[in-house]
């Protein structure tokens, strides 16, 4: 009876495919969590340099094709160039999960003023001349992979960028 016992104990046979079995799903969670977070870092990125380009169109004014001069641009126009420069991976068509708010502190003091919401229609725009201008950039997604989701970590992330500018024109 022992001797049968120490047969099993001392066989060396499957302990490969047993230690594979037990390493592979660390070595795929290690791997997919990698990925979602590079992707997250890449596309918090791509988030930073449409912020910057909106806001410097909001700065220093867009060209009206019809007279050629600049001018203002409106809610609507920035919401425009805030998509057309954000990849398409980022921000989906299919869903309001890309908006910003600006908030307007008129050059000659006074409290502040809201500008638009994106999610809204109609608004103030970007100021005028002097202005000191808020603008709050948000987008909001589930994950890339789907892997986060899985561990309960939520379903959605969101990424904000904030900055404050004064408009030249």
């Amino acid at each position: 009876m022992i001797r049968r016992w120490q047969h099993w104990l001392t066989n060396q046979r499957g302990a490969t495919a047993l230690e594979y079995a037990m390493v592979m799903p660390l070595l795929f969670s290690v791997i997919f969590v990698s990925v979602e977070i590079t992707f997250l870092l890449f596309a918090d990125a791509q988030l930073e340099a449409a912020a910057n380009i909106m806001t410097r169109n909001g700065k220093i004014g867009i060209k009206d094709p019809a007279t050629g001069k600049l001018t203002r641009p409106t809610c609507d126009q920035l919401l425009t160039i805030l998509k057309n420069s954000i990849s398409g991976w980022v921000y989906s068509n299919k869903s309001a999960n890309l908006w910003f708010t600006t908030t307007i502190y008129a050059a000659g003091g006074g409290s502040p003023a809201a500008g638009c919401d994106s999610r809204v229609a109609g608004g103030t725009g970007s100021g005028a001349e002097g202005d000191m201008v808020l603008y709050s950039i948000n987008v909001k997604r589930t994950g890339f992979t789907g892997f986060i989701t899985l561990l309960g970590q939520g379903s959605t992330w969101q990424s904000q960028r904030t900055l404050l500018i004064q408009n030249e024109l």
